[in-house]
């Protein structure tokens, strides 16, 4: 985080700014929250429980471009017939990947954030 901080965030805040993040532990961090604060941005944080409205593509775009990686770790063997190398292993993360974001279309994008709720309102309209 720190990293992004410094080679990200710093070089793009010109002005006094807020930025809004999850609650992961790493956000909540003194030296992040410092580091931000040098930066002149304001943290405030997403409250538990409202990731579905404060971060739709989060919910509705991660989540099934996810999927298809966690679905082929669970289904993976306990024991393989031989050792994997790096480049395989590489090569295949690629291909799940590839796979998820296959599964994402303008729907997805446009759903999460009518399913968001707030949004709704703003948002560019549902087709059929």
């Amino acid at each position: 985080m720190l990293d992004w901080i410094e080679n990200a965030w710093k070089p793009i805040v010109t002005e006094p700014s807020l930025l809004i993040l999850d609650s992961l532990k790493v956000h909540k961090m003194a030296e992040v929250l410092d580091a931000l604060a040098c930066t002149g941005t304001a943290v405030q944080f997403v409250p538990g429980g409202c990731t579905g409205v404060a971060q739709p593509l989060d919910v509705g775009v991660m989540a099934p471009l996810k999927q298809p990686i966690r679905k082929c770790y669970s289904n993976r063997p306990a024991v393989r017939p031989r050792k994997i190398t790096p480049g395989e292993r590489r090569y295949g993360m690629y291909c799940r990947a590839i796979s998820g974001w296959e599964r994402i279309t303008e729907d997805t994008v446009r759903n999460a954030f009518h399913k968001a709720g707030p949004f709704v309102q703003y948002g560019p309209p549902l087709h059929g």
